[in-house]
């Protein structure tokens, strides 16, 4: 796709987005932005696409299909603005080559976060956190699903109502460290215990009982591929 015809689907999403380049900031305003993006954000074209490849490597043990999908099928990387900040919007070829797909990425310098989320955001494993000092979440566009969740949309079980608790009856869940981190977009969550310092992972359904002690990079870059079907 070119330019035009990227930002018209962008804005099926996000109303009055711009597509932009680093040009378009003065002075010191493009410090907004991680320094890992501006030096992608420094290319263009095949270049970019190189050095996003290039940043994504240093995650490749944790997204072991994701990168391997993204070395073969990764188009275009493009800066956006819209009402929820700045964002990286990823142009991929979809699995089996037939279409075009997004995925974006919100500017963790620009992250909100609940104050019981930021209490104990360093518990979270360095493997997580590292991945969110590049991309706050990295979700299908549109979907808010099949990626990491950006760090807004994070929640702790015990923030909501989930019919199932109350199904289960009696538990031994401290639902008030079992922190949301991703969303199948079909109703299942990927999440991480915070309660002890040997983390546990587990997948809680809308409609059924928790997976408890799951893998959790398997599981996630699975899921992540669904999303690039």
């Amino acid at each position: 796709m070119n330019n035009e015809e990227i930002l018209l689907h962008l804005n099926k999403f996000h109303k009055k987005s711009s597509l932009l380049e680093l040009s378009d900031f003065d002075g010191d305003e493009r410090n907004i932005l991680p320094k890992s993006w501006l030096i992608i954000l420094s290319k263009s074209g095949k270049e970019r696409v190189s050095l996003m490849l290039e940043s994504w490597d240093k995650f490749k043990c944790e997204y072991k299909e994701v990168t391997e999908l993204l070395n073969e099928n990764l188009l275009s990387v493009n800066l956006f603005n819209s009402y929820y900040g700045y964002g990286l919007l990823y142009e991929i070829k979809s699995i089996d080559g037939l279409k075009t797909i997004f995925y974006e990425a919100q500017n963790p310098k620009q992250k909100v976060e609940s104050e019981s989320l930021a209490k104990k955001w360093k518990l979270l494993p360095n493997s997580i956190r590292s991945f969110y000092e590049f991309n706050n979440g990295f979700t299908r566009l549109g979907t808010g699903a099949y990626g990491p969740t950006p760090r807004e949309n994070m929640s702790f079980i015990s923030d909501d109502y989930w019919q199932i608790i109350e199904d289960m009856g009696s538990h031994s869940f401290d639902l008030d460290n079992i922190l949301t981190v991703y969303s199948n977009a079909g109703g299942g969550y990927l999440c991480v215990d915070l309660s002890q310092e040997e983390h546990s992972y587990s997948i809680w359904w809308v409609d059924e009982e928790p997976d408890v002690n799951v893998d959790f990079w398997p599981v996630l870059d699975t899921w992540t591929l669904f999303g690039m079907e």
